[in-house]
């Protein structure tokens, strides 16, 4: 959600999702996905899949179905775009949990250890300490937001459908 909020502190402006759309491709061919997972009903919100070339968000997917229905769409649309399945990371708290019995991807849950991180010479990396898997991805979101390092192709006026109505 990037709607106006009164009580909460914004980390990600307005100016670094504008940036996303100025700023370069790393030159990365491989391909990934995330999935916010949701019931997929029409009395829910989207589930959305966000597909990323290397540093590039190049489409960005909806599901609307019944959660049985959503384990196919998922293998569909990775198949789609050539996303190995260990680049696949998808919200397996709530109701995303189940996919964890279907699929081979990176569950995110509020309990999960963050993963080590390594350099291009396979030396371990200490970063800012993490209180789980959820909080090192999104650390890392955000400091690629500020430094300008995640690009955009799709369509700067896309309409996203958002809230159970969409």
């Amino acid at each position: 959600y990037f709607g106006p909020l009164e009580s909460e502190e914004i980390s990600v402006t307005k100016r670094m999702i504008n940036d996303m759309f100025s700023a370069s491709w790393d030159g990365d061919e491989n391909m990934y996905a995330v999935l916010d997972v949701s019931g997929g009903s029409t009395e829910s919100d989207n589930c959305p899949m966000c597909i990323f070339k290397g540093n590039m968000w190049i489409a960005v997917k909806f599901f609307r179905g019944t959660p049985k229905e959503l384990v196919n769409w998922i293998d569909a649309t990775l198949k789609e775009y050539n996303v190995p399945i260990e680049h696949f990371a998808f919200d397996a708290t709530g109701i995303g949990y189940y996919l964890k019995a279907y699929t081979n991807g990176v569950g995110v849950t509020a309990n999960r250890r963050p993963i080590q991180e390594y350099d291009e010479y396979g030396n371990q990396v200490t970063l800012e300490q993490c209180f789980n898997l959820r909080s090192q991805f999104l650390n890392k979101m955000n400091v690629m937001l500020e430094k300008g390092e995640i690009a955009c192709s799709l369509d700067k006026n896309m309409l996203i459908p958002y809230g159970k109505k969409g």
